[in-house]
C-alpha cells in the first residue's frame, strides 16, 4: 500500500520518524500503561503484531510502518494512502430513429395527390461506456521474523492442542517442526524456504502455507477459542512453571491468568523458582536484542577483567551464532590455571546490582535473573565454569543450535561415540579423550565438515 504525509485533514504533516515509502506488513506496534496504587506503580507493555493500517494515538489518520527494527517494531512511519475509487457512469448509447410519413390516400377532386418526400434522418454517434480502471494491490513486504513469530504462535497452539486431547505422536510431530523453525534463520517469506528443514513434513509445510496467506491457521480456531487451553498456554511460559503444573493451576484450582495468579495466594500455590519466573514474568517473555547482548557482554568482561585479567568469559548461545535477538544469555567462565572464579564472580556482579535474583547457586553453574539498569528489562542469564579439558565441548554444546546438537550426537552414537558438553569418549570406556583442545578437532573424530556457528544446523551437516 502507498503512503503519503497528508494527515486525514489533508494537512502535511513534516515529523522526525514520518518517511513516505510502501507499507510493510506485519509491523509490531507497543504501548505502555502504568497504574497507581497508594503503595506500588505498575508498568504493563502491550506488543501487538499489525496486518493492516491501525488509528494513530492523536487520531489524526490511518498510518503503517515504512521500515522496521530487527525485532519487526516499527521504526518509521507514514499515513496510509486509500486509492481513490473511480466513479464510472454508464451513458445509454442513441440509435438510429427512422421518421417515415405516409403519403396520404385522400385526395380532392380538383387537385392532384403530392407526394412528400420523407425527411431525412441524421446519424448522431454513439457514446461507448468508459472502461473500468482496475488498481492492483501491492502485496505487503513480508518480514521474515514476523513471519516466523506467526508460524510458530499458530503452530504452538496446535501442539497444545493435541497435548491437551493427549495424542502423543501429533505431539511430537508439531514439537520436531517447531524446533526446527526455532533454530532456522534464514530467509522466511514462504513454505518453500523451510522445505528442506528435518521434521517440517508435507502436512506442516500446508500449514505454513495457509498462516502466511490468512494470518492464521483455522484448525487452530478450536484450541484459540478454548480458554482452558489458552489458560494453560500462557501460566506454562512461566519460567520452571511446566505445562504439568499450568495444567493443575487451571483445573484443580481455577487459575485462568497471570493476574489471578498473582492475586489468588501464589505463595501457596508456587515455589521459589516459580515465584521468581512469576515476578518477572512480561520482562522474560521478550527477547533481547542483538546490540543489549553487547551490553551484557560488556559488563560482564569488564568485571571479570577486574578480578583477574587471566579469566575469559564468552557469550555463547545463540549470540554466538550470530543471531538478531535472544532468549537468554549463557555465559561460559574459564581460567588457564582451571581456577574456578564462578563464586567471585557472581558474588561480585550481586554486590554491583547486576544480578538480581537467583534460581540456581551451585559449584560450577549459577542461573538467575540479571538487569543492566534503568530503561532496561530483566533478563535470565545462566554462567557456566568449565576447565581447560571441557572447554572445547562446551562451547561445542552451548553454541547450538538445539536441533544441531541432536543430530551431531547421533552420528556420534552411530560411529560408536558418547558426545556430551563434558567430552567425548568410546561407548564401552569410562574415560573422556583427552588433549582435545578446539572444535575443529571434534568435528574431524565425527569426520564432518567444520561449520562456523552461524552455520550450524542440521541442513548444514556435510560429512568429510
Amino acid at each position: 500500500m502507498k503512503t503519503h504525509n497528508l494527515d486525514s485533514s489533508m494537512k502535511k504533516r513534516s515529523l522526525k520518524n514520518l518517511l513516505v515509502s510502501d507499507c510493510m506488513f506485519p509491523f509490531k506496534t507497543k504501548t505502555t500503561t502504568i497504574s497507581k496504587t497508594k503503595s506500588t506503580k505498575k508498568i504493563t507493555h502491550l506488543v501487538k503484531t499489525n496486518k493492516r493500517c491501525i488509528e494513530d494515538k492523536k487520531k489524526n489518520g490511518r498510518i503503517c510502518a515504512t521500515s522496521l527494527d530487527k525485532e519487526g517494531f516499527m521504526k518509521t512511519w507514514a499515513y496510509c494512502k486509500t486509492p481513490k475509487k473511480k466513479i464510472v457512469i454508464k451513458k445509454p448509447s442513441l440509435k438510429e430513429t427512422k421518421t417515415v410519413i405516409k403519403p396520404s390516400t385522400k385526395a380532392t377532386k380538383a387537385t392532384k395527390t403530392v407526394k412528400k418526400s420523407p425527411t431525412k434522418t441524421v446519424k448522431k454517434p454513439s457514446i461507448k461506456p468508459t472502461k473500468k480502471i482496475i488498481v492492483k494491490k501491492k502485496k505487503p513486504v513480508l518480514n521474515s521474523v514476523l513471519v516466523k513469530e506467526l508460524v510458530l504462535q499458530e503452530l504452538n497452539l496446535m501442539k497444545q492442542g493435541e497435548s491437551f486431547k493427549k495424542d502423543r505422536w501429533r505431539t511430537l510431530a508439531y514439537n520436531k517442526a517447531i524446533r526446527a523453525l526455532k533454530d532456522y534463520n534464514g530467509t522466511f517469506k514462504s513454505s518453500k524456504d523451510v522445505a528442506h528443514l528435518k521434521g517440517v513434513g508435507e502436512k506442516i509445510l500446508k500449514k505454513i502455507d495457509e498462516i502466511i496467506s490468512t494470518g492464521k491457521l483455522k484448525a487452530a480456531n478450536t484450541v484459540r477459542k478454548d480458554k482452558t487451553i489458552g489458560a494453560i498456554e500462557i501460566l506454562s511460559k512461566i519460567v520452571a512453571v511446566g505445562p504439568v503444573k499450568a495444567k493443575e493451576l487451571v483445573e484443580k484450582h481455577g487459575i485462568k491468568s497471570i493476574k489471578q495468579l498473582r492475586e489468588n495466594h501464589n505463595r501457596i500455590l508456587l515455589n521459589d523458582k516459580q515465584l521468581m519466573g512469576l515476578k518477572y514474568y512480561e520482562d522474560l517473555l521478550e527477547k533481547i536484542p542483538r546490540n543489549e547482548m553487547d551490553k551484557h557482554k560488556k559488563v560482564l568482561e569488564d568485571v571479570a577483567k577486574k578480578l583477574d585479567n587471566k579469566m575469559e568469559v564468552s557469550v555463547v548461545g545463540s549470540y554466538r551464532r550470530g543471531v538478531t535477538s535472544s532468549g537468554d544469555i549463557d555465559i561460559l567462565i574459564r581460567h588457564p590455571k582451571d581456577k574456578n572464579m564462578l563464586k567471585p564472580l557472581v558474588e561480585t556482579l550481586l554486590k554491583k546490582g547486576y544480578l538480581q535474583d537467583n534460581l540456581s547457586y551451585g559449584t560450577k553453574k549459577y542461573s538467575g535473573v540479571c538487569f543492566l539498569g534503568k530503561g532496561h528489562k530483566s533478563r535470565r542469564i545462566d554462567l557456566l565454569f568449565t576447565t581447560k579439558k571441557e572447554y572445547p565441548f562446551a562451547l561445542f554444546y552451548f553454541t547450538g543450535s538445539g536441533s544441531f546438537n541432536v543430530e551431531i550426537r547421533k552420528k556420534a552414537t552411530k560411529m560408536g561415540y558418547k558426545l556430551n558438553e563434558y567430552g567425548i569418549k568410546k561407548l564401552k570406556e569410562k574415560e573422556y579423550m583427552s588433549n582435545i583442545k578446539t572444535e575443529q578437532e571434534i568435528f574431524n573424530i565425527l569426520k564432518l565438515d567444520y561449520l562456523q556457528p552461524k552455520d550450524r544446523y542440521p541442513m548444514n551437516i556435510k560429512a568429510l
